[in-house]
């Protein structure tokens, strides 16, 4: 229209006037052609569907098989919950666990207006604000983000799972259904347990359907967030859920207003999810945690920048060898960064957001290949497993993992991002009655810690730092003196920026004669003091205090399971409103799905502890446990480098 009307008030000017005296009639057709141009491509208000379903449970279900909710309506489209009481088959079915799907059921000309078929509440809000993608961007019109959730327990529950554990939710940024890429189903394998549906003949849940690229907290300020994710604890028994999920879904004016006000400014630093290619849990846990520690991240997207300045590495020999994980892949492009470091940048671009910029010594920002993209809040890390030579289909320990990685990215780079976790331990041996004292440097970039028979992170780095007496049978031989009775322990000699460390839970479990999951409970603090377990004379100069940024967590057994990760943002001044208290933010990010939780959340969940200190407590392999965990120092002033 704008175009149209410019183009007739230019083809006036020109009718009734000419040369010179045609210029200020033409300006002005042009200024109306590009206010009416703009007014027109305002952006438009979106839509969020709401509909709360109940799903009938038969009795006689079995492994493997579904069940599914009414049919209702959004978007012209036939939506239904599809739901696996006894686990969809393979790794749930098996493990006790019930999946969760949202699938299409077709177009309006499919079933029409049929009897049965329920219509979503529908809230509507303005685009211009929210990071969201518009529908013309979308290419198919099945592409949608969503999110289910448990609404609130069925007949005859007391509160739902209980035992600490998270309230079943599954968040999907965007997923094409039905499209050339896209399954007709999409959602959790991983559900809930199956032991919270025992006894129930129905379960209430709630879906929300919009455009793609929506944010979970956005969903929450348009509609309200569901009972389960409102600050109702299940343990808190069914009335309280039961008042919870019949409050109305949209909140008071100025608490929304509030809320709306946050997703556009963004909230801050958040995460985005990345996709699991097959078995790549492994990898996508500990991209989100590393990723959450800001000197990596900064040094590793600006290498020219101050973060990366004390990481110089030598560039020599290795420059041209490959520094694939698995072996394969090409050799690096200059020898100034590695292939590894390349394609974790490219990655890491993705994260953020942000557009790459060229490496020092480069003119144009070149991919390598490491970064796929991804629709809405979610990145598809598939050329950064083909760059790094990672089988997808193979399940890795999460440990060994990024222990190669940081290797890998170090090996030919200018910038070694390994130097952040490198610390150094001293170990001595002391013989009093021969006068022998004798001392050990090694180098380390993690620290392995025993889990069993430890309650906390502070029991277990003093069983790590504690004195091992040689006697016995065991003494030790002092050269050209004998066997002398002796003393043996390590003590930290130097500090890293970022310490890693992990959680021994795999252990021989002597009933079996063989390994098995230890989730015996170890809690972890949010603060860490490192003083007490430095070597003498040891000196810290930039500290010895730490703070946690991240945990990876393992679900499973020895030889099958499930990785995801908690971490930390820091809240930025703009994101707190002034009745509000500034802290960090959680968030639990399990490969796509990223949710926001508190650190109590945290704690619970990845403390571990399953039920009692015998084999059946302490090799219940289904529990949730702390893998790994990631803490970063502070500095004198008692906060951590949060530079962005």
């Amino acid at each position: 229209l704008g175009f149209g009307l410019g183009l007739w008030a230019w083809a006036w000017a020109w009718a009734s006037a000419g040369g010179g005296a045609m210029a200020r009639p033409t300006l002005l057709s042009v200024l109306v052609a590009l206010l009416l141009l703009l007014s027109s491509s305002s952006s438009a208000p979106f839509q969020i569907g709401v509909a709360d379903v109940t799903v009938r449970l038969p009795t006689s279900v079995k492994a493997g098989e579904p069940v599914y909710s009414p049919a209702f309506k959004f978007n012209q489209t036939l939506w239904r919950l599809q739901l696996f009481p006894k686990g969809a088959p393979g790794y749930a079915a098996r493990h006790g666990y019930w999946s969760c799907y949202l699938e299409r059921v077709g177009g309006e000309d499919a079933a029409g207006d049929a009897a049965g078929v329920a219509k979503c509440r529908v809230y509507s809000a303005e685009a211009a604000g929210f990071r969201s993608r518009a529908s013309s961007d979308a290419g198919a019109g099945d592409e949608i983000s969503f999110d289910i959730a448990l609404r609130r327990p069925g007949k005859g529950s007391s509160g739902g799972g209980g035992g600490g554990e998270t309230d079943p939710h599954y968040f999907c940024s965007a997923h094409s259904f039905g499209g050339p890429t896209g399954a007709a189903a999409k959602g959790a394998l991983i559900f809930g347990r199956q032991s919270a549906l025992d006894g129930q003949s129905e379960v209430f849940l709630r879906a929300r359907l919009g455009p793609p690229g929506l944010r979970l907290d956005t969903y929450d300020a348009i509609v309200g967030a569901p009972p389960p994710l409102a600050g109702v604890n299940p343990a808190q028994g069914l009335p309280a859920l039961l008042q919870a999920a019949g409050e109305a879904a949209m909140r008071p004016v100025q608490a929304l207003q509030r809320a709306i006000a946050k997703a556009r400014r963004g909230l801050g630093p958040r995460p985005r999810g990345l996709r699991n290619l097959c078995n790549t849990c492994y990898m996508n846990s500990v991209l989100q945690g590393l990723y959450a520690v800001p000197t990596f991240r900064e040094a590793l997207l600006e290498p020219g920048s101050a973060a990366a300045a004390s990481l110089g590495a030598d560039t020599g020999a290795d420059a041209d060898e490959d520094v694939g994980i698995e072996g394969g892949g090409a050799n690096v492009a200059t020898p100034k960064f590695s292939n590894a470091f390349r394609a974790l940048r490219d990655t890491f671009f993705d994260m953020s957001g942000r557009a790459p910029t060229p490496l020092p010594g480069e003119q144009f920002a070149r991919r390598s290949g490491g970064g796929g993209g991804g629709k809405g809040r979610s990145v598809d890390p598939t050329p950064l497993a083909r760059r790094l030579g990672i089988d997808a289909r193979v399940q890795q320990d999460a440990q060994e993992f990024v222990r190669l990685l940081v290797e890998a990215m170090g090996r030919g780079s200018a910038v070694d991002l390994g130097q952040l976790f490198a610390g150094q331990m001293r170990t001595t041996i002391r013989a009093p009655e021969a006068g022998f004292e004798k001392h050990r440097l090694e180098a380390f970039k993690d620290v392995s810690l025993d889990v069993r028979g430890m309650s906390s992170l502070g029991k277990a780095l003093e069983a790590y730092t504690s004195v091992d007496v040689l006697d016995g049978d065991n003494k030790y031989r002092v050269t050209d003196k004998g066997y002398f009775r002796a003393e043996r322990f390590s003590r930290f000699l130097t500090l890293p920026p970022v310490l890693q460390i992990h959680l021994k839970r795999f252990a021989f479990d002597p009933k079996t004669f063989g390994m098995a999951k230890v989730t015996d409970r170890l809690a972890f603090p949010k603060r860490l003091d490192m003083a007490p377990y430095l070597a003498d004379g040891a000196e810290a100069p930039e500290g010895t205090d730490y703070e946690l940024q991240s945990v990876v967590i393992h679900v499973g057994g020895v030889d099958s399971g499930h990785y995801y990760a908690f971490v930390r943002a820091p809240a930025a001044a703009a994101d707190v409103d002034e009745e509000e208290e500034e802290e960090d933010r959680w968030f639990r990010v399990d490969d796509e799905d990223v949710r926001p939780v508190t650190l109590e959340d945290v704690q619970r969940e990845a403390f571990g502890g399953g039920g009692g200190g015998g084999a059946g407590g302490r090799f219940k392999w289904t529990t949730p446990t702390a893998y790994l965990l990631q803490y970063t120092r502070l500095d004198r002033g008692g906060d951590a480098d949060e530079s962005n």
